[in-house]
C-alpha cells in the first residue's frame, strides 16, 4: 500500500518537473510529450491496480464478518445417535461447518456415509463424515448439514449404492456389458471388497470397486450395511 502511494508521488513530482520545464522550452518538446505520455500511463495502471486491491480488502473484510458471526457462539459438540446417514441427493461436503467454506468433494446421490462428529453451530448441526471414494487411495473427511441427510432405514436399502460389500470367494463375471456376461467364464473374488453399484438389471449388478475396475455379481452376493 504504501510503495503503492510513494509512486504515484514520484510520478506526479515527475510530471510537475517536466510540464515545467517544457513551459521553460529548457527541455525537448517531444521527448518531455513521450515522457509525460508514458508517466500519465503508469500513474493509470498503478491507480487500476490500487482500486483492484481495495476491491478485494472490502471483499476479504466482508468474508471475514461472516464468518466471525457464524462462529460467534462456537460450537457444541454432541455425542451422535447414529454411525451412519443415508445422502438422499447429491451435495457438497466442507472444510468447515460453514456453507462458504472450501468445497472438499461432492457426495453422490444414494450414499451411505459414516459420522465421526456431531456438533451444532448457528443453532445448525452439522456432521463430520467419512464419504466413501474409489477413484483416491482414501475416503475423504468433510462437513455436511445434517439436515442434508436421512437416517439409513432397511427400506433405504434398494435405494443404496455405495458403500456395499462383495466377500471373498463369490462369483463374479469380468465384463462391462450385462449382455456379454452370460458367454464369460466365472471367476471368483481373491479378497472382500467394497464397491459402488452402478447398475442393476435382472437379478445382477455392476459393481465399481476402488482402483477403477468394473464387474457384474449377482445380487445375493452383495453385503449391504
Amino acid at each position: 500500500m504504501r510503495k503503492l502511494f510513494y509512486l504515484i508521488w514520484i510520478i506526479s513530482i515527475l510530471l510537475t518537473i517536466l510540464g515545467t520545464a517544457y513551459i521553460k522550452g529548457e527541455v525537448d518538446k517531444s521527448a518531455v510529450n513521450d515522457a509525460v505520455n508514458h508517466l500519465k500511463s503508469d500513474l493509470s495502471d498503478f491507480k487500476y491496480k490500487y482500486n483492484k486491491m481495495e476491491a478485494c480488502i472490502e471483499n476479504l473484510e466482508q468474508k471475514q464478518t461472516e464468518y466471525d458471526k457464524h462462529f460467534e457462539y462456537g460450537m457444541e459438540y454432541i455425542v451422535p445417535e447414529y454411525k451412519v446417514r443415508f445422502v438422499e441427493k447429491e451435495l457438497e461436503s466442507y472444510l468447515l461447518p460453514y456453507e462458504k467454506s472450501k468445497v472438499l468433494r461432492k457426495i453422490e446421490k444414494n450414499s451411505l456415509v459414516s459420522v465421526n462428529d456431531l456438533i451444532i453451530i448457528a443453532n445448525e448441526k452439522w456432521l463430520y463424515v467419512t464419504i466413501p471414494t474409489y477413484d483416491t487411495p482414501m475416503d475423504i473427511k468433510g462437513w455436511i448439514k445434517e439436515s442434508d441427510t436421512v437416517s439409513y432405514t432397511q427400506d433405504k436399502e434398494n435405494e443404496l449404492q455405495g458403500d456395499i460389500t462383495i466377500m471373498k470367494g463369490s462369483k463374479y463375471y469380468d465384463v462391462f456389458d450385462f449382455q456379454d456376461i452370460f458367454e464369460a467364464e466365472t471367476e471368483t473374488l481373491e479378497s472382500t471388497t467394497r464397491g459402488w453399484i452402478e447398475i442393476r438389471t435382472k437379478g445382477y449388478s455392476r459393481i465399481f470397486i476402488p482402483g477403477g475396475k468394473s464387474f457384474w455379481v449377482k445380487d445375493e452376493d452383495i453385503v449391504f450395511p
